[in-house]
């Protein structure tokens, strides 16, 4: 249709929308964070101010799992104007390459948040 655009998924992972049930901690950076998707790829992250370009290490944390470590590479920092004037940062990871073991973690923990919002 003429005039109208059309989204395109350009992730090779999807990401689920997290809805506060993740505990986010940066762990490279002294800022208060908020995950707001995951996927087994990457991540986005609401902050306060501007994170640096380069790779990040962050703690996953979600009731009743073992916390997760992972590192990423800052892709891309948005910032977004908020009622009142005021402004947070969408921030775009990319996971760093892991373990096995921790790349399996990642992946069970991609899943229980999509069943989680299922629910």
């Amino acid at each position: 249709m003429p005039g109208r655009i059309e989204h395109v998924e350009r992730r090779s992972t999807p990401r689920t929308e997290v809805l506060g049930r993740v505990a986010l901690t940066v762990l490279s950076a002294p800022v208060s964070a908020r995950l707001r998707e995951i996927s087994t790829g990457g991540c986005a992250v609401e902050t306060p101010t501007p994170l640096s370009q380069g790779v990040h290490h962050f703690r996953l944390e979600i009731d009743g799992r073992e916390p997760l470590e992972v590192s990423a590479e800052l892709v891309h920092s948005t910032r977004l104007s908020m009622p009142g004037g005021e402004g947070i940062y969408l921030a775009g990871f990319e996971f760093l390459p892991q373990s096995e073991s921790a790349s399996r973690a990642l992946a069970s923990l991609v899943e229980h948040i999509g069943a989680l919002c299922l629910s």
